[in-house]
């Protein structure tokens, strides 16, 4: 009997916590798929709100870098004891220029929501040059290869089929690989490094997903994920690792064969969005399926309140678009100065 079974044991706790996530995960996105209710000057609200917060997203996630190079860790952790789960550990005696994390747990979470957020507002054109440049500023602070290197393919998608959003996408693109294209490469050639963080997000669960598939193809109980984790020794840095820390194995994990038939399903959906978007006349919001598509390589908490109710925030903002008249016809929502000219219509 192979170390999938062996013993398992889920509690009550961790099988309906999962279960019941994964139901109101569900819910949320059957109710945000429906015709949208917010009207035009609640979405300038919201925009104005986005705008804010990626703002100070970037001041504080430049600043921790700038202070853990300095070697100080004042300004990680910024809710101090009361920080959700776990306090994170910059680790400056290994890190001379530490990856910030913002308000968050981790880096690879606030390049999720930095992101998540900036194409929000590309959707509703309300996007200026100092968002654009908060949001690269908190990408490079962070140095999450997942956020970088997702954001490198779709500007290079934009680059080849948006013809509006070329010039855009080719000098975002150069700056991306002079400024952190090092990075990059570093990253995606210690995958194969056991005990790297790319290798554990990518490589090491494999043998565990094809017990799951080989044993039970439609998938492990809710829950299961720690315990079942637990007896693979993976390691994760110097420790076991006991999470999934990939979204699309998650869903092969809990779902078997059915989640792998979700996930290419979770494709034609993003192909036939951009297809729909792109007739509206949007540029780079087009992009924003593929991005929804590749966030699931963030994290292995796709079913938690913090990453669920972001992305529901992007499909009503999709939604208001569809519903609305095309890119051309619409009006943007107000923003600063810095964006009262063409640059948000074309970044739409």
């Amino acid at each position: 009997m192979n170390a999938l079974f062996s013993g398992q044991d889920v509690g009550a706790g961790d099988f309906f916590g999962t279960f019941l996530l994964v139901v109101a995960t569900v819910l949320l996105f059957a109710l945000a798929s429906q015709p949208p209710r917010i009207t035009a000057s609640q979405w300038q609200s919201v925009a104005k709100g986005l705008r804010f917060s990626v703002y100070v997203i970037a001041v504080l996630s430049v600043l921790q870098v700038i202070a853990g190079a300095a070697g100080s860790e004042s300004f990680f952790n910024p809710w101090g004891d009361r920080q959700y789960l776990y306090r994170y550990q910059p680790l400056l005696q290994f890190n001379a220029v530490p990856r910030a994390h913002g308000f968050f747990l981790e880096p690879s979470f606030c390049a999720f929501v930095v992101g998540t957020v900036f194409f929000t507002l590309v959707v509703l054109r309300a996007v200026n040059w100092l968002v654009v440049v908060s949001v690269a500023a908190t990408l490079a602070a962070t140095r999450s290869a997942t956020a970088l290197a997702l954001m490198l393919i779709l500007l290079l998608v934009a680059a080849i089929m948006v013809r509006r959003a070329r010039l855009f996408s080719l000098i975002a693109v150069v700056f991306l690989v002079l400024g952190v294209g090092e990075e990059l490469h570093r990253r995606f050639t210690s995958i194969g490094d056991v005990s790297s963080s790319g290798n554990y997000r990518l490589l090491a669960p494999l043998p565990v997903l094809e017990d799951v598939l080989i044993h039970r193809p439609l998938g492990a109980p809710m829950g299961s994920v720690e315990e079942t984790l637990s007896r693979y020794d993976l390691l994760n840095g110097a420790a076991v690792g006991t999470s999934l820390d990939n979204g699309f194995y998650l869903l092969i994990f809990y779902f078997g064969v059915v989640g792998i038939g979700f996930i290419l399903a979770l494709c034609l959906l993003a192909a036939i969005v951009f297809v729909r978007l792109r007739r509206l006349g949007l540029t780079l919001g087009a992009l924003v399926p593929f991005w929804m598509l590749g966030s699931l390589a963030f994290s292995g908490g796709i079913f938690l309140p913090e990453y669920v109710l972001l992305n529901i925030l992007l499909v009503l903002a999709i939604r208001h678009r569809l519903a609305g008249p095309t890119c051309a016809t619409q009006p943007r929502i107000p923003s600063s100065p810095l964006s009262q000219s063409r640059f948000a219509t074309r970044m739409a």
